[in-house]
This record gives structure tokens, C-alpha cells and sequence, in this order.
């Protein structure tokens, strides 16, 4: 689902040499995307103005499948990113070839090549992988460097700290870790030499100058998002960043962008990531059968990569552990074994204190490479063991006892047995990692072939845009933007095509007894039919929360419009909010309106409601800060709320 995004923007910034869409992330991957997407290929108009994420998201969608040809972009994007995923890849073996060895180097690429989760992002437009790949070659690429001071090797490591500040903001968690690194180490080696240590240290600070300078370099050297004076992100950098709560961010990015240290679109992005992962937004996890909402989860991601990797891997990766500081081994292996190992703590330490639990394992990919190393010391400790019948006899099991991963078709499914394998893991997990949209040509396929020659129109709860919908000529009953009055009753009737996450309890689960607010109706009901993640249902089913989605979608519609149906849009949510009373973000919207009505003592009311209505967590306190506000100061002088859960 955040390929249009990437294609978009990556044809916008080499076409128009601008770079307000999607700021989120770096333009590397969407540079080299756009590369497949030719003019003749891809049309692109820019849009005439964007507000806030659903804007540009509707924009983007649109862009791909109303005026576009999507398969064929898909088609030509592929093999592109293949080849990109894959020299970086390669890139990562030599590095670790350099460093360790022939063997651990190809016990570390049968790892990559084997797991079921870097081969879910290997083709795709994404930007994970690159980051993963990238972060722990720049480590690689710094070791080496130190161990052998040449010149081919600082400007190796600039051009790879370049590339990893630019393609993902994460990076600049490797970025930091390895400067840290390479400076205590040329401090302590050269500690009786200070000449030599100035001059060491000076010539290391200047490939990180240079690396800054690649980032500069994929934004085309331009400070400003546009070339015009006007701000054109969909949301201005300076709401961007006081969006964040916590003054120090506010303050350091407020400084980065005032003396123009980095690109504007860098910021933005910097800003977007901080408030959405670290701080995090409005948004419940659900992971391993409980279901939490802005909760730090300090194992969680560790728990992640656990139920992702396919044991036999994870048991070579042990071992490689065990061989890696084992008393056989050079000081100086350990010494690198020990740096990967402290890169991947320091990232998971991160994201245990983020809010970023949504994003599912591909935020964790990282952690994949330092253990594909370890499995790397493994393969090589069964390859040479003195018993070689025993070695090779266990390095063949446990490449066999991997054969069921690489039976996945859509790898990225995947889960192994420990969480009841590929088919069973939807039970416990609800993150972008299981499903990012992947299904929308089997749910289309199937639509052509089992309901459209009944003449029958099915309800989908799965996130295929509109758009998309109608480039593969499929009616449905969508939840999110509901057409016309096409609305689902509370009681519905025929077949259904639903995410299988959507079956798990959702956020509004936490406040409710009744469970009545989420499909709790479809959570023990065997599906008629599999796709993946998409469950067919077709039968009787008690759903008012299916109605209250799409009601409260109505009613953002309504809002949205250029001349608002305030009245419609009430009676729309009063609706909804009867289906589901602990609805915060239906509160708050109602607040919003009676705040453009002026009607102070209704708007109070409302967004105390949201107020109560909310898990504990910031958002209550988000509540509190407008309460006082719309009962204290002239209502035009108040913002409306914004929604908290939004990206």
C-alpha cells in the first residue's frame, strides 16, 4: 500500500526537481523506482494543493490507478528493484567477505537468501531492506577501515554512509553508532600518538561530511521542498514539528531547519518519523495475543524477529554466537562480532522505547543481518568440524528443515511455528508486517470469476483503495469512503472479504465489555475460504461495527467537502457514536464540529466524552488541553483537534 506513494513522488522529484511529496522518507529507493517509470510509462500532473496525509494519500492512489496503467508500472518497477535490493546485498556479502572470511560471508548470504522476510521485501518499493542491508555494511565498511587505513576504504565508507542517511531516516541511527565507534577506537589505537590521532580523526570526520554531502546530493542540492516560495508539504514543517511533544526535538529541529543544515523535506520527514515512531500516534498493538495502545513494549520487537525467522535459522544463529566468542576465535573477530551485535541492541533499544510497534518486524529488519553473520560462523564451524560427516549431515537438516519457509508463497505471511506457522499467526498479530495490501488481484480474480456472474456485490474489509477498485472493474461495499448511500447494515448478509486482522480485537476493545465495537462476531467463525490474509465469510452476521466505520468514513467525507453538510455530518456521527459509544476519534470529530457551529457548551461535551472514552495515554491529555481552551478563550480563536491517530 505505500508503493503509489513512492513511484508518485520518485517521478515527481526527477520530473520537477521538487520534493514535498511523500518527505517522509529520503528519495533514494523512490529515485531508483521512478528510473523504471518513464513519461511514456507513467503520467504525472502535480496536484494543485494538498491537506494533511488522506489528501496526498487520495492523490497518490489516484494518480497510480485512475490515470495509470498500475500492473504495468508494478511490472517495470520489479526487476528494477531486484536489481537495486540485490547489489546492496551483494554489497553486504563482499563487506562481511572482507571482514570474516570466505565461509561465514556465504553462510551469511545462505541466511538472506533463505529468509522468508527479506524476501518479502526484496521486490517491493519499500524502503526497510535498503535500510537494513545498508546499516550494517556502513559497520562492516567501518571496521574494515580501521583495521586496514586506506584511502579506497574512507571513501568506500563515506559513499555507504552517504546512501544509508538516504534512504531511510533510521539510518541515522547507524550513522551515529558507527561515528561513535570509529572515533573511540581511533581515540583508544592512537591514544600515545596524538599527531597521528588528529590526522586520523580528521580524515574520518570528513568522510561523515561527505556522506551529509550524498543526502544533499539526492535531494538535488535544494534546501526548499518546491520552487516556489510557498511551503507545499501537505502539512507546513513548522505545524510539523511543534506536532511533537517533546521540546528537546522540537528545539534541535528547529535549529536544523533555521540554519538550513539539511534539506526542508529531510526535516519534515525527521519531524514525521519522531512524532509517528518514537513518541507514537494514536494507534493499539496488538501483538501475541494482548492488545495494548501507546504501551511501551520493551520485547516486543525482539518477539518479532523471533516468530519471523524460521527456527532452523535461528538455531545456526545460535550456535554462530557461541562460535563467534568462543576461545578459537581472533581478539579481532570478537571485537566485530561484539559491534554488529551492539548495532543491533542499540536499534532494538530504540524501538523499545518507540511507539513503533505498528510497523511489525520490517522496523527490526536490521537485526537480520548481524544475525545472518552469526549463522555465517555457524556454517562455517559445521563446514570444517573435524567429524565432517557429522557438520555437513547437520548444515544439510537444518537447510531442509527450512524448506516450508521457502514453500511460502507470499513470504510475506510468514510466521513459524512457535506463534502456529503462516496460517495461524493472524490469531495473534495485528502490524503492517503481516499484510501491507498485498491481496488486491486474488480479492479481484476472485470477484471476476465466484461473485460477479451471480450478479452478487460483496462487502470488503481489506484496504484496496477506490482507485483500485475501479482500475480492476470490482463492485464492492467498501467500509473506507463508502459510495453513495451504499452503507452496511448492522446485521449483514452475504459474503464478505475481510482483512484477517481485522478479526483481532481493535482499540476500542480496551473501553468496551460488550465487544460489540469490533468484529469480535467473526472471530471464532471458520472462514468459508482462504486467501492469505483475506478471509471469506458468507452467511448472517451481527456487525455494528462494520456500520459504525462506515458511517464515521461518511461523516470525514462530509467534513471535507468544499462546502460541508454540517447538519448531515452530525446526524452521521450521533449515528455512528450510538453503534459505538467509546469512539474517542468520533468524539473529538463531533467536538470539531460544534467548535465550527460555536456552540461552546456541545463541544465541550463532546471532546470530554472523547476524553473518557480514551485509553489512558497522551490523548487524554490532548482532550484536557482543548477542554480548557473551547471553555476558556474565544471559540474562533481555537484550532480544531487533530486526529491523533493519524500518520
Amino acid at each position: 500500500m505505500d508503493e503509489p506513494w513512492h513511484i508518485t513522488a520518485g517521478s515527481a522529484y526527477l520530473r520537477t526537481g521538487e520534493y514535498y511529496l511523500n518527505p517522509e522518507h529520503p528519495p533514494l529507493v523512490k529515485l531508483i523506482a521512478a528510473l523504471a517509470a518513464p513519461r511514456s510509462v507513467f503520467r504525472f500532473t502535480g496536484p494543485a494543493s494538498l491537506h494533511d496525509k488522506i489528501e496526498e494519500r487520495d492523490f497518490v492512489e489516484d494518480t497510480m490507478y485512475a490515470h495509470n496503467d498500475a500492473d504495468r508500472i508494478q511490472s517495470r518497477v520489479r526487476p528494477v528493484m531486484y536489481v537495486f535490493n540485490g547489489l546492496l546485498l551483494l554489497l553486504f556479502a563482499v563487506s562481511a567477505f572482507r571482514v570474516f572470511g570466505g565461509m561465514v560471508s556465504l553462510g551469511a548470504l545462505l541466511f538472506v537468501l533463505i529468509d522468508p522476510t527479506v524476501a518479502a521485501h526484496w521486490p517491493v518499493v519499500m524502503t526497510d531492506l535498503p535500510a537494513g542491508l545498508l546499516s550494517v555494511t556502513c559497520l562492516l565498511v567501518c571496521i574494515e577501515a580501521l583495521r586496514n587505513w586506506r584511502w579506497v576504504n574512507i571513501v568506500l565508507l563515506s559513499i555507504v554512509l552517504g546512501l544509508t542517511l538516504s534512504v531511510k531516516h533510521s539510518g541515522l541511527i547507524a550513522f551515529g553508532f558507527t561515528g561513535l565507534l570509529g572515533l573511540a577506537a581511533l581515540i583508544w589505537q592512537f591514544r600515545g600518538e596524538k599527531r597521528v590521532a588528529v590526522r586520523r580523526v580528521s580524515i574520518f570526520l570528513l568522510a561523515f561530511a561527505g556522506a551529509v554531502l550524498i543526502l544533499w546530493t539526492t535531494y538535488g542540492f535544494h534546501y526548499r521542498e518546491s520552487k516556489q516560495p510557498v511551503e507545499k508539504f501537505n502539512r507546513s514543517l513548522t505545524q510539523k514539528i511543534a506536532d511533537l511533544r517533546s521540546p528537546m526535538w522540537r528545539a534541535a529541529l528547529g535549529v536544523v531547519g533555521r540554519y538550513r543544515l539539511l534539506p526542508r523535506s529531510y526535516v519534515w520527514g525527521l519531524a514525521d518519523i519522531v512524532r509517528t515512531g518514537m513518541e507514537g500516534r494514536a494507534h493499539s498493538d496488538y501483538a501475541f495475543g494482548r492488545l495494548s495502545f501507546m504501551e511501551r513494549r520493551p520485547f516486543l520487537f525482539p518477539g518479532y524477529v523471533a516468530v519471523t525467522l524460521p527456527i532452523p535459522l535461528m538455531l545456526l544463529s545460535a550456535l554462530g554466537c557461541i562460535i563467534g566468542f568462543g576461545p578459537g576465535k581472533l581478539k579481532r573477530d570478537r571485537l566485530a562480532v561484539s559491534a554488529l551485535l551492539l548495532l543491533a541492541a542499540t536499534l532494538l533499544l530504540i524501538l523499545a522505547r518507540s511507539g513503533a510497534g505498528y510497523a511489525g518486524v520490517r522496523h527490526a529488519l536490521t537485526v537480520f543481518f548481524p544475525l545472518a553473520i552469526l549463522a555465517g560462523f555457524g556454517v562455517e564451524f559445521l563446514a570444517n568440524c573435524p567429524r565432517r560427516l557429522a557438520g555437513w549431515g547437520a548444515l544439510a537438516l537444518a537447510l531442509l528443515g527450512c524448506f516450508p519457509a521457502l514453500a511460502v508463497v507470499r513470504p510475506w505471511e510468514y510466521h513459524n511455528i512457535l506463534v502456529g506457522g503462516t496460517s495461524g499467526a493472524y490469531r495473534y498479530f495485528r502490524n503492517d508486517s503481516v499484510d501491507v495490501g498485498q491481496r488486491d488481484k486474488e480479492i479481484a480474480e476472485s470477484y471476476h470469476r465466484k461473485l460477479e456472474p451471480h450478479g452478487e456485490v460483496p462487502y470488503l474489509f481489506y484496504h484496496v483503495p477506490q482507485p483500485d477498485l475501479t482500475y480492476r472493474t470490482v463492485r464492492a461495499k467498501v467500509l473506507s469512503h463508502p459510495q453513495g448511500d451504499d452503507l452496511p447494515p448492522v446485521v449483514i448478509s452475504g459474503t464478505i472479504l475481510m482483512n484477517s486482522m481485522f478479526t483481532t480485537p481493535l482499540i476500542w476493545s480496551l473501553t468496551d465489555s460488550t465487544k460489540s465495537s469490533d468484529f469480535s462476531s467473526l472471530r471464532d467463525v471458520q472462514p468459508t475460504e482462504r486467501m492469505g490474509n483475506v478471509l471469506v465469510f458468507r452467511g448472517t452476521y451481527y456487525l455494528p461495527a462494520a456500520r459504525a466505520e462506515a458511517l464515521f468514513s461518511r461523516a470525514d467525507d462530509l467534513l471535507a467537502a468544499p462546502k460541508p453538510d454540517l447538519a448531515r455530518a452530525e446526524a452521521t456521527l450521533k449515528e455512528a457514536l450510538a453503534l459505538r459509544t467509546n469512539d474517542f476519534i468520533g468524539w473529538m470529530t463531533l467536538g470539531n464540529l460544534y467548535l465550527l457551529q460555536s456552540e461552546r457548551e456541545q463541544a465541550v461535551a463532546a471532546f470530554q466524552k472523547g476524553r473518557d472514552s480514551a485509553p489512558p495515554s497522551p490523548v487524554r491529555l490532548l482532550f484536557e488541553n482543548q477542554i480548557r481552551l473551547v471553555s476558556t478563550q474565544p471559540l474562533n480563536s481555537v484550532t480544531p483537534m487533530r486526529d491523533p491517530g493519524i500518520e
